[in-house]
């Protein structure tokens, strides 16, 4: 009995039921160049891109919004200093989300003249305030390693109306849960940290805000004993939320140095990308930037306070 099903499990057949399997996961690793995470639609996004005779072709009504963008940095024209100008990242792919970035890179003709600074200049800009199409922001970056956008999953040449990379369209089947369910145990170590952080901070925005709220019903001498404790909650909070910013600095500089001189993807590089992709998906890193930004120039003070409790979910009385 035993020879026998091992006799049919290698039969022909089933010999070529494995392989086709294993060929089937090959042909995802090596199609996940970005490592996105979202669960695929059935086709790119209807708002930016349009069927076309050899696949899909961005929109003009896209095209021209992206140049009336880039045209709003009068320190620079963009366009005139650009060998390539791409859209790349999930955009490119059946896994975007209705409100995914559309990530326009600039391929400088002279790379030598844009160092880091003036790269993060003009990211800055385009952070400040930007431009929707439909949900999707457009983000503006420098990308003075042109060939480090062909890692991504996917990248079209506006100006040519080409696909230098993509676009990646995964199959339904796909589950990125499963897919990236090694990546579990990394995700939960690299936000422990946060978490504590992030506790304490709840912690003291609800105690400022029972001091504050006591304080009202005090006298002028009961309100001056409480004021100290009030400003030292105030330099914990913004404390807690430098040492969480702090947190997510060392994730972005994980993710950067694992693709840092790369041109093409690798096993580091899918799996910090993926790694930073779920903080992401889990609030962790708008929430540090949104705080940070909102503390960045000034002391906390009461109406910080407010707004941070209403990021956190706490309710004030």
């Amino acid at each position: 009995m035993i020879e026998q099903l091992i006799e049919n499990l290698f039969k022909p057949a089933a010999v070529m039921k494995i392989k086709k399997a294993t060929t089937v996961r090959e042909k995802i690793v090596k199609m996940l160049q970005e490592s996105a995470i979202d669960f695929p639609r059935q086709g790119l996004d209807p708002q930016i891109w349009q069927k076309a005779e050899n696949g899909w072709a961005l929109k003009e009504e896209v095209k021209h919004v992206i140049y009336e963008t880039l045209a709003q940095y009068q320190a620079e024209d963009l366009k005139q200093i650009a060998e390539k100008i791409r859209i790349v990242g999930s955009i490119c792919s059946n896994q975007y989300q209705d409100d995914s970035d559309i990530d326009v890179h600039i391929v400088p003709t002279n790379a030598k003249d844009w160092p880091e600074e003036r790269v993060q200049e003009v990211k800055k800009f385009f952070l400040e305030d930007p431009k929707l199409i439909g949900a999707h922001p457009i983000e503006v970056y420098i990308q003075v390693n042109a060939e480090q956008d062909l890692m991504s999953i996917g990248a079209y040449d506006i100006i040519n109306d080409v696909w230098d990379a993509g676009p990646t369209l995964m199959p339904a089947s796909f589950n990125p849960y499963k897919f990236y369910h090694h990546l579990a145990d990394e995700v939960e170590s690299r936000v422990e940290r946060a978490d504590e952080i992030i506790a304490a901070l709840k912690r003291d925005t609800i105690d400022y805000d029972e001091i504050l709220t006591a304080m009202k019903h005090m006298d002028h001498s009961s309100k001056q004993k409480l004021h100290a404790l009030l400003q030292s909650k105030a330099e914990e909070i913004e404390n807690s939320i430098q040492e969480l910013y702090a947190e997510r600095k060392k994730w972005a500089d994980a993710r950067k140095h694992s693709s840092t001189g790369k041109t093409e993807p690798d096993k580091e590089w899918k799996d910090e990308n993926a790694t930073f992709k779920f903080l992401d998906r889990y609030q962790y890193i708008k929430l540090a930037g949104y705080l940070y930004d909102l503390i960045e120039d000034d002391d906390v003070d009461q109406d910080d306070v407010k707004q941070i409790a209403g990021k956190l979910g706490i309710q004030s009385e």
